[in-house]
């Protein structure tokens, strides 16, 4: 009886053991994404990449990662990224003071270096920036001492291809996100499947606008981005690679 005690023991130990190691092993397996805060957060991330121009450079050559990103090409991200989120910019009169001082025209608002600093470093990780003047539509004028951005309005923007996505499906494993994107290029009126403008999916018209779907996703060239949840709760861009 002892003996078939000591086999029974044996048997659920074994049994309990390899139930162990198949949670253990489905806990690190690839899972779908449906959380709508995790994919919109992503989603936004892609959207502000592909605003930043180094990302259609990365498309073109298939591939690229976090570090191909210029601290300019971060810091005007930073920028951009505050005034666009914000419902108000309206300058205080202390701020109007300063203007006039300083003899700046067509300053529409400020942007604080540590809110530029926080839309970086959601997307990119952290990164210490070097601040400067910034060129460009609308330019950025640095105050060292208040530790702020000027920014200056009266510019015409050169119209440019962009590149526009669709996220079709999310993926983690070991808080590593996976996203499978299809990508295409608007340039002018026409909208190509690729980067190489080998194919024109659509002529547009006036002021016509366009977006990928699900319906029409297996026109375009697909990607995957790679990010990375990170301490802070920040999904951080890793890398994307064009997909066979």
């Amino acid at each position: 009886m002892d003996k078939l005690k000591k086999i029974v023991f044996v048997f659920v130990a074994i049994i309990l053991l390899a139930g162990c190691e198949t949670k253990g092993s489905n806990e690190s397996q690839t899972k779908e994404i449906t959380d709508e805060v995790i994919l919109g957060i992503i989603r936004n991330n892609i959207s502000s990449l592909d605003n930043i121009p180094k990302t259609t450079e990365l498309y073109t050559n298939g591939s690229g990662q976090a570090s191909d990103y210029t601290n300019d090409e971060r810091l005007l991200h930073g920028l951009n990224a505050a005034i666009t989120s914000r419902a108000s910019s309206e300058l205080t009169a202390e701020q109007l003071q300063t203007i006039k001082e300083k003899n700046l025209l067509n300053i529409t608002s400020v942007v604080n270096v540590e809110e530029a600093q926080s839309y970086v470093s959601n997307l990119f990780g952290p990164t210490t920036l070097k601040y400067a003047n910034v060129e460009g539509c609308p330019s950025y004028i640095y105050d060292e001492t208040e530790k702020l951005y000027y920014v200056q309005e009266g510019c015409t923007k050169e119209v440019t291809s962009s590149p526009i996505s669709f996220v079709d499906r999310v993926t983690n494993k070991d808080n590593i996100y996976y996203a499978t994107v299809y990508v295409g290029l608007i340039d002018g009126n026409k909208v190509y499947s690729d980067f190489s403008k080998s194919k024109i999916v659509k002529e547009l018209d006036l002021n016509e606008l366009y977006e990928i779907t699900d319906d029409n996703k297996e026109e375009f060239s697909k990607y995957t981005y790679t990010f990375t949840k990170n301490s802070n709760g920040s999904y951080v861009f890793t890398e994307l690679k064009k997909a066979s």
